[in-house]
């Protein structure tokens, strides 16, 4: 990331010197603008390292009912189509509430960005899952 733009916010840094709002996370020192976005960068980067096990699992298992939801096609196209479903909302309510972004996906857009927009894509996941079973009642 360019080092001129702030972490959080992506504003750029004030002035060429030492800044103070600076932090390391994943052995790298990452700047912000403000003490503000600072503690926001650290208070999130906290939330992701305490659950990082909910939001693997969640990741993990939701891919895994999307991947294999077809075998069960051949026995009842009904159940195929439900467990689909359960993995896409089960894959967007972990975007909603583990939006975990690490250090690494922020050339281009900051930390608050990411998190907005993984929020929009878990909303979106979520409201369009009873989608798949009105496919059930058209498809019947």
């Amino acid at each position: 990331m360019k080092k001129d733009k702030c972490f959080y916010c992506h504003e750029k840094l004030e002035g060429g010197g030492e800044n103070p709002h600076t932090t390391t996370i994943d052995f790298k020192r990452i700047s912000c603008c403000s003490a503000t976005c600072l503690a926001d960068l650290e208070e999130y980067f906290e939330f992701v390292k305490a659950n990082k096990r909910w939001c693997v699992g969640g990741l993990v298992i939701g891919m895994v009912l999307l991947t294999f939801s077809i075998v069960p096609f051949v026995i009842s196209a009904t159940l195929g189509v439900i467990i689909l479903a359960v993995g896409w909302a089960i894959l967007g309510a972990t975007i909603y509430f583990f939006p975990a972004i690490t250090t690494q996906a922020h050339f281009y857009f900051s930390l608050k960005f990411y998190k907005k927009a993984a929020k929009i894509a878990g909303v979106i996941m979520l409201t369009t899952t009873p989608l798949w079973f009105l496919m059930l009642i058209f498809a019947g």
